[in-house]
């Protein structure tokens, strides 16, 4: 496996732990919803969600610097553009959220736009 290939395989990684972090996340606010802030720090569920979302976030981190180590960021930033396809989908599975026909023509724009700045050389 080449360098260039890991890098990718990092940025793939990096988007899906930042889509996962973004779920965590809508848990989180589930999970404290309607809480003081007296009550929302003394809610162990939410603040070890928040500390498994932070972790995740930080790993994300990690592998998109060792990605950029081989890739430029004006073409792997691109990539990040999936979370906003990724995080909507998994949303209407998880927290049973509607999703719209625009979002699904929006979603078919961002993987078109993603391919041609992919194939642009």
């Amino acid at each position: 496996m080449t360098s260039t290939t890991l890098s990718y395989l990092f940025v793939v990684y990096a988007v899906g732990a930042i889509a996962t972090g973004q779920l965590m996340f809508k848990k989180i606010a589930d999970l404290i919803a309607g809480q003081s802030l007296g009550e929302i720090v003394q809610n162990y569920a939410a603040i070890a969600w928040f500390l498994l979302a932070m972790t995740i976030y930080m790993s994300a981190t990690f592998f998109w610097i060792a990605a950029l180590r081989n890739l430029p960021l004006n073409r792997s930033y691109m990539f990040m553009a999936m979370a906003f396809v990724i995080v909507p989908v998994l949303s209407k599975y998880f927290f049973a959220e509607e999703l719209s026909r625009n979002f699904f023509l929006g979603a078919a724009i961002v993987a078109v736009g993603i391919y041609i700045t992919q194939a642009a050389k």
